[in-house]
């Protein structure tokens, strides 16, 4: 087992509340709305694309401007990451960062559930990482791209992978905490961290090995032994 943590990685062991440490991360609030904002986007596409008989490879109305925000989101969670450990990157985080991320948090590994056109769907959106590159669904520049102008690949399956991708990333960093942080509350809104209804993914992490994971106690208040990864 480790005797520390490493900022905004998560890895079992220890009282999975850890991750509320300001020390591990500043994030947790910010990251759990953007989240949510995101998979209630995705929820409104599925239910548009329900309406007009759309298959997963198809676009309705709003698929690309909510795989901009996906994109968005995840590039904004690498970035925290990479930073936090002292590795620079830019805004537009190339699929080689991502690849950095995969040795301290196994996310090739990380697998999500779904239920679409009345079938359990399992997506494991970062597999290819460990060939050293991201789906055709990862848009590295979207930011840049004008919102009204259509794109090959913003299509319903690009964004349900897209968003996919988040929700395994926000687990990664924060654990089981994060299905705590996006359980279903009675608010309305794009995000704030709530959901009218369960969230529609399940999340499976992987097996971490006990030498892999965290060993030091938590304590509400008392802080918690950080170390960078060594990028």
């Amino acid at each position: 087992m480790l005797t520390h943590a490493y900022f905004q990685i998560w890895r079992p062991g220890p009282d999975p509340n850890y991750v509320t440490d300001r020390s591990f991360s500043h994030f947790l609030t910010e990251d759990c709305d953007g989240y949510a904002a995101c998979e209630n986007r995705l929820r409104g596409i599925l239910a548009r694309g329900e309406k007009s008989s759309a298959a997963l490879d198809d676009s309705v109305p709003g698929t690309y401007s909510a795989l901009k925000r996906a994109t968005f989101e995840l590039q904004e969670y690498a970035r925290q990451i990479l930073q936090a450990h002292g590795r620079k990157t830019v805004r537009c985080v190339p699929p080689a960062h991502f690849v950095l991320l995969e040795a301290p948090m196994a996310l090739s590994r990380y697998s999500c559930r779904i239920r679409l056109l009345g079938e359990d769907v399992t997506l494991a959106p970062f597999a290819s990482l460990t060939e050293g590159i991201l789906g055709d669904w990862y848009l590295e520049r979207a930011g840049i791209f004008p919102s009204l102008s259509p794109h090959p690949e913003a299509t319903i399956r690009s964004l349900v992978t897209a968003t996919a991708a988040v929700r395994c990333l926000l687990y990664a960093q924060f654990g089981p905490f994060s299905e705590t942080a996006l359980s279903p509350a009675r608010k309305k809104g794009d995000g704030q961290g709530y959901f009218t209804y369960k969230s529609l993914f399940q999340v499976t992490p992987p097996p971490w090995p006990e030498t892999d994971w965290y060993g030091f106690s938590f304590t509400p208040g008392k802080p918690i032994p950080m170390a960078r990864w060594e990028f």
